[in-house]
C-alpha cells in the first residue's frame, strides 16, 4: 500500500510503479555536441554557481518570514540547439528531475537540488575538468584514451540558470494566469515528497482540493492560489514538479450535443459497478425521479419509487420543474463530472429511493408539510423495512419562525429521535443578490428556510469553488464570490436569536453567480459556475447543470451514504457527527475568523457553520490525524416524583492518550478536535419557544480536565456545572485554547470545537466529562420522561502538521492496551462472582 496515501487503513492501492519516460532512447543514442573540455567545463561551473546564487537570492526576496519545509533550489538546465540533454543523468542524485519541456529544437529540464547536495554536482563538474575514465584497449589492439568524467552529462549542458515559476508550467502558454488572478492549479508532486508538499500548503495557508490522484511517481493536487502564492509554495515546499490549469467545468459537458453526451454517459455506465438490492439508500423527497435515465435506472428500482398521493406521477417527467432527477444524479455519484472524466471503474455503494412530496399541479398546504413528509418516510420504510437509508430534502418553505421549531422541522426531529432516521436538509436559497454591494449581507439577511431549523437534521448550506467562467458570451464577467467563500445562493441563521442551533452545520459546493463588468447585471445559473448532474429530459440531453443549496444537499447526502456504508455498525448520531467533524473552514475564511473574538466567531458560525465538509476527513484517519469514536448511553435525569426531576449521570471518558509520546514530542503543536453528537426528543406542543428548555428534551455538553486537576476534582466541577442547568464552562483556566469556546459552540444537538496547544500540554488532560443540561424532560416532569436514557457519540481526533509524527500508530496502540485491560478486568470480576 502507498504509505503516503491518507487511507492507511482502508484503501488498497495495487497499481505497480512505472518508470519515467524520457526523450531519447538511451545514453548511446543521445545527440551530444562536441566540447572543448576546459573551456566548456569552466563555463558550466560558473553558470551553476551563478544559478545557485540567484536561487538563494530569490528565496531571500520572496520568503521573508515563511518557513521552508524542504530546503533546496530549482534550476533550469538547457541543452544545445538540435541536441539532447542527458536526462537520465539529470535524474540521478544529487539532482531531482522534475519536468522537461521542448521549445523548438531546444530541450529544457527543470531540476531540484537539495541544499545539502549543492556541492555534489559542483564536484561532478570539477571531475569533468580534472579526471578521466580509464584508458582501454580496442579490439584491434590500439589504445583508446579515457574520456572526461561525466562527459555526456556535462557536454549536453548548454546553459544553467535559476528556474522561475513558468519553468514548471507544462500547459499551454496562453493558459498561464495573469498576476493576481486566483485559479485552481493542477500541481504535480513527486510521490516521495507528498507530505512535504501538504505541509507547505498549510504553512502558506492555501486551499487544497478534495482528494489528490495517486500515481506511482506523482501525486496530483488541486490548489487554489494566485501565481504569486504558488511561487511561494514552490520555493517553500521544494516539492512542485509540474503546474497546469484545471480547465474542465460542467459547461464542457452541457455544451455538448446530445449524441456526444450520450457517448460519455454510455462509457460511464459501462465502467459502473452497480449496487445490489441490499445496499443502503438515499431517499430523495422531491418532485420524483425519472429512473429511465441510463445513469440512474440500475440504482433506482420501480418498487422504490413512490408518491404521497395516488394521483401524483412518481417520476418528474410531468413536472413543470425537474428537480428530483437533478438531485438524484449528484446523490448517487457525488461528483458526476469526476466520474465521467476518470477511466477507472466506478463502484456505487448505495442505491436510490424516491418519494414525490410535491404535486405536479399547484402546491401543498403549508400546514401539511410535516404530515406529507411523515407519509413519505412511512412509504419507503414499509417497502424496505430493513434497508439502511438517509433522507435528502431540498424542498423548503419560507421560514417566519426566526429559528424557532415548526411542525415540519419538529416532524424531522421526531423521526430522527424515535426511528433513528437521518435527514439532510437544504438551508434554502437567496432569491436576489446585488453585485453592487457585498453579497454576504444579503445572505445574512436571508434566514434559513423551513424545515432547516431542525435540531436533529443536518442543515446544508453552500460555498463555492466555482470561479472560472467558460461561456464566451460572459468572457468579461466576474464571479461574485471568491473561491472558498460562501455561495451567493446560501441562506444563513445570522438573524436568528442566539439560543437556537448553529445552522447550517456544513457547507458543500453550491455554485456561484456572475456579475457584468459594470455591476449592472448578474446571472445565477451559468453552467460553468454550477454542478453537473443528470437531465430528466434525457432523450434530448442526458446531462444538465444544477446549483444552489439543492446541489449542496445532494452532495451531503452522498457523503452521508458513504459514511453509512463504510461504518455500518455506527449509529446515525455518529454518522452525523463525522460529517460535521470532518468539516473545516477554507484558509481565507479561517484567517478572517482568527482575527475575531469568540463573540464574533459565534455570529460567524451562523453563516459558515463548521465549514466545508471533507470526504477525506470524515471517512478516514491518516498518519498525522487519528480519529477515535466512543458511542455511549447516558441517563441525564432521574424522575423523583410526578412533580420533580433531578440531574443524574455525568460521564467521564479517559482519552486514549499516548502520554509518554506527547511528552517526547514536546512543544510541537497538536490539535485535538472534539465533536459531541446526540438527538433530542422534540416537544412541538410547547409554544414558549423563547425559553431554551421548552423544545429540546435535554442537552449534553463536554468539559476537559484542567492541568493538575484530579479526576475527583473534575467530577465535582462537572456536577456543579450540570446542576446549574446552564451551557457554561464555569471559568475553565485553559478555555482560550478552545477556538470557539463553550458560549459559541454550545448550541443545538451537535457541537464541535478545536483545542490547540503544545503536545506536552495535551498530556496533562486525561479525561473528558460529558454532562447533561436541562430540557423539557426535567422542566416538564408531568410527562414522565425523567428516567429516559439517550445515546450520544463522542468523536475525538488528534492532529499535527509534522509529517514525521505517527499519531495514528501511537493512539492505536493505546486503544488496544485499554481494550485489553478492560477485558482483563471483566474476566477478574466474573471469576470473583463465581467464587462467591
Amino acid at each position: 500500500m502507498d504509505q503516503s496515501s491518507p487511507h492507511l487503513k482502508h484503501i488498497d492501492f495495487p497499481i505497480k510503479a512505472q518508470a519515467q519516460g524520457y526523450s531519447g532512447s538511451g545514453m548511446d543514442s543521445l545527440r551530444i555536441p562536441p566540447r572543448n573540455t576546459q573551456g566548456h567545463g569552466k563555463r558550466v561551473l560558473e553558470r551553476y554557481d551563478a544559478a545557485i546564487a540567484a536561487a538563494q537570492s530569490e528565496i531571500a526576496e520572496k520568503l521573508p518570514g515563511v518557513s521552508k519545509v524542504r530546503h533546496g533550489y530549482y534550476l533550469e538546465f538547457e541543452g544545445a540547439n538540435e541536441h539532447d540533454l542527458n536526462l537520465p543523468s539529470l535524474s540521478a542524485k544529487p539532482l531531482e528531475l522534475l519536468s522537461v519541456r521542448q521549445i523548438g529544437d531546444v530541450c529544457i529540464a527543470t531540476v531540484f537540488v537539495p541544499k545539502h547536495e549543492t556541492q555534489k554536482f559542483a564536484k561532478k563538474i570539477q571531475q569533468y575538468l580534472e579526471e578521466r575514465t580509464k584508458d582501454r584497449v580496442n579490439d584491434d589492439g590500439s589504445l583508446k584514451e579515457g574520456n572526461p568524467r561525466h562527459q555526456k552529462l556535462i557536454d549536453s549542458i548548454e546553459e544553467i540558470r535559476a528556474a522561475k515559476l513558468l519553468s514548471l508550467w507544462t500547459d499551454a502558454d496562453e493558459l498561464f494566469p495573469n498576476a493576481g488572478e486566483s485559479i485552481w492549479w493542477e500541481v504535480w508532486v513527486p510521490s516521495e515528497h507528498a507530505r512535504d508538499f501538504e505541509a507547505a500548503v498549510k504553512v502558506c495557508g492555501l486551499r487544497l482540493g478534495e482528494q489528490p490522484s495517486y500515481f506511482p511517481e506523482r501525486h496530483v493536487y488541486a490548489v487554489l492560489a494566485t501565481r504569486e502564492q504558488v511561487d511561494v509554495l514552490r520555493l517553500s515546499s521544494g516539492a512542485v514538479a509540474e503546474l497546469r490549469r484545471i480547465k474542465e467545468t460542467a459547461n464542457l459537458f452541457v455544451s455538448m450535443a446530445g449524441a456526444e453526451q450520450s457517448k460519455w454517459t454510455a462509457e460511464l455506465v459501462a465502467r459502473t459497478k452497480w449496487p445490489d438490492m441490499q445496499a443502503g439508500a438515499i431517499c430523495i423527497l422531491d418532485t420524483g425521479v425519472n429512473n429511465g435515465h441510463p445513469l440512474l435506472n440500475q440504482a433506482l428500482a420501480e418498487e422504490d419509487m413512490h408518491a404521497c398521493a395516488i394521483d401524483w406521477p412518481k417520476a418528474d417527467t410531468g413536472s413543470p420543474w425537474f428537480h428530483g432527477t437533478a438531485m438524484a444524479g449528484v446523490a448517487l455519484y457525488g461528483d458526476l463530472q469526476s466520474a465521467l472524466t476518470i477511466d477507472t471503474e466506478v463502484q456505487l455503494e448505495h442505491r436510490l429511493e424516491s418519494v414525490r412530496i410535491l404535486p405536479h399541479k399547484g402546491n401543498n398546504p403549508e400546514e401539511l408539510y410535516g404530515a406529507i413528509t411523515s407519509k413519505a418516510v412511512s412509504l419507503v420504510t414499509e417497502q424496505a423495512p430493513d434497508r439502511v437509508r438517509s433522507f435528502s430534502l431540498a424542498v423548503t418553505a419560507p421560514n417566519y419562525f426566526g429559528g424557532r421549531p415548526s411542525e415540519w422541522s419538529a416532524t424531522l426531529d421526531g423521526w430522527a429521535f424515535h426511528q433513528a432516521q437521518l435527514f439532510c436538509v437544504s438551508a434554502g436559497n437567496v432569491r436576489d443578490v446585488s453585485p453592487k454591494d457585498d453579497y454576504r449581507s444579503e445572505c445574512h439577511q436571508s434566514a434559513i428556510e423551513d424545515p432547516a431549523q431542525s435540531w436533529n437534521g443536518i442543515t446544508v448550506g453552500a460555498y463555492t469553488d466555482k470561479i472560472a467562467i467558460d461561456e464566451k458570451d460572459y468572457a468579461d464577467w466576474r464571479p461574485i464570490a471568491a473561491a472558498g467563500d460562501l455561495s451567493p445562493h446560501s441562506r444563513t441563521s445570522v438573524m436568528w436569536e442566539s439560543q437556537w442551533p448553529i445552522k447550517p452545520e456544513v457547507l458543500f459546493e453550491g455554485g456561484n453567480w456572475a456579475a457584468s463588468p459594470n455591476n449592472t447585471e448578474w446571472v445565477s445559473d451559468l453552467d460553468s459556475l454550477s454542478v453537473l448532474t443528470t437531465n430528466p429530459q434525457f432523450l434530448e440531453q442526458q446531462l444538465a447543470t444544477f446549483c444552489a443549496t439543492s446541489a449542496a444537499t445532494a452532495q451531503a447526502s452522498y457523503l452521508l451514504a458513504r459514511l453509512q456504508t463504510n461504518y455500518p455498525d455506527f449509529w446515525p448520531e455518529t454518522h452525523r457527527g463525522l460529517l460535521v467533524h470532518g468539516a473545516s473552514w477554507a484558509p481565507e475564511v479561517k484567517k478572517h475568523m482568527d482575527q475575531l473574538n469568540k463573540t464574533d466567531r459565534a455570529i460567524f458560525l451562523k453563516a459558515y457553520g463548521y465549514g466545508v465538509a471533507s470526504k477525506e476527513a470524515s471517512l478516514f484517519s491518516e498518519k498525522t490525524r487519528c480519529t477515535v469514536i466512543s458511542q455511549q448511553v447516558i441517563q441525564p435525569f432521574k424522575q423523583r416524583s410526578k412533580s420533580r426531576v433531578d440531574m443524574k449521570d455525568v460521564h467521564f471518558i479517559k482519552l486514549p492518550h499516548p502520554k509518554e509520546f506527547w511528552e517526547a514530542v514536546g512543544n510541537e503543536s497538536v490539535r485535538m478536535r472534539v465533536t459531541l453528537s446526540y438527538f433530542i426528543e422534540p416537544n412541538p406542543s410547547q409554544r414558549g419557544y423563547g425559553y431554551r428548555f421548552s423544545y429540546a428534551s435535554h442537552g449534553l455538553r463536554f468539559v476537559l480536565q484542567r492541568p493538575g486537576e484530579t479526576l475527583d476534582g473534575l467530577k465535582r466541577r462537572a456536577g456543579r456545572i450540570s446542576n446549574k442547568g446552564e451551557e457554561v464552562d464555569e471559568g475553565v483556566g485553559f478555555k482560550d485554547e478552545w477556538f470557539l469556546g463553550p458560549k459559541a459552540r454550545n448550541k443545538g444537538s451537535v457541537i464541535s470545537d478545536v483545542w490547540e496547544a503544545a503536545a506536552t500540554d495535551l498530556a496533562q488532560h486525561e479525561y473528558l466529562a460529558i454532562y447533561p443540561v436541562g430540557g423539557w424532560w426535567n422542566s416538564r416532569p408531568k410527562h414522565g420522561r425523567g428516567d429516559s436514557q439517550v445515546r450520544y457519540s463522542l468523536i475525538v481526533s488528534f492532529e499535527t502538521d509534522d509529517t514525521e509524527i505517527d499519531i495514528y500508530g501511537e493512539v492505536e496502540a493505546v486503544v488496544a492496551q485499554m481494550i485489553a485491560a478492560e477485558v482483563e478486568e471483566e474476566i477478574t470480576i466474573a471469576m470473583d462472582d463465581l467464587q462467591n
